[in-house]
């Protein structure tokens, strides 16, 4: 199996998060839409199973986004944790930062 690069188009609903000003309380953030995903599928040595990457593109391209809020209003990290929402994610954000 080969590297290989994938892009798929988004449904509306789905926006990355960015904090913008974290000394504020809470701290402010922007939203992007999210416009499409690139899927990337990286072959493992030893592996037969290959690892997938995906990644939000928006039109802004916001590199210091760390999380997707989803239509549902969920936040989905880039570590798989999943927070019930916007003010739950800023929440830990603040914890993690403090």
């Amino acid at each position: 199996m080969q590297h290989s690069h994938t892009v798929v188009p988004a449904q509306p609903g789905f926006n990355t998060i960015e904090v913008v000003h974290s000394d504020a309380s809470p701290p402010s953030y922007i939203l992007s839409p999210v416009i499409a995903w690139l899927v990337e599928v990286v072959p493992v040595q030893g592996r037969n199973t290959p690892t997938t990457f995906v990644t939000p593109i928006t039109v802004e391209d916001s590199p210091g986004s760390s999380a997707v809020v989803r239509p549902d209003g969920s936040v989905s990290g880039l570590d798989d944790q999943v927070w019930p929402s916007i003010a739950a994610w800023l929440s830990a954000y603040s914890e993690d930062i403090a």
